[in-house]
């Protein structure tokens, strides 16, 4: 019997937030994104493995990693800001 095991990485945007890249300057859009990396088994996700935030420019694309608090704080200013 052959077992298929596997692992698979899943990418979320979990906010939109807009300020000055630290790296291009510009203010843009910055994308908040969750990275989930999940078992396998025959292409069907078991359960996740890690997980993982970052900031991401949608000017150069450069990636600042971020904290679970941070990406709190990040949903909760982007909720204010759309119902202004």
């Amino acid at each position: 019997m052959i077992l298929l095991f596997g692992m698979r990485t899943s990418v979320a945007v979990r906010a939109t937030v807009w300020f000055v890249c630290h790296f291009c300057g510009f203010d843009a859009a910055q994308r908040v994104v969750e990275r989930r990396r999940r078992l396998t088994l025959f292409w069907i996700p078991l359960f996740t493995v890690s997980r993982s935030y970052a900031n991401v420019c949608t000017n150069c694309g450069r990636e600042v990693d971020l904290t679970r608090e941070q990406v709190d704080n990040a949903e909760r200013w982007a909720a204010s800001q759309s119902t202004r």
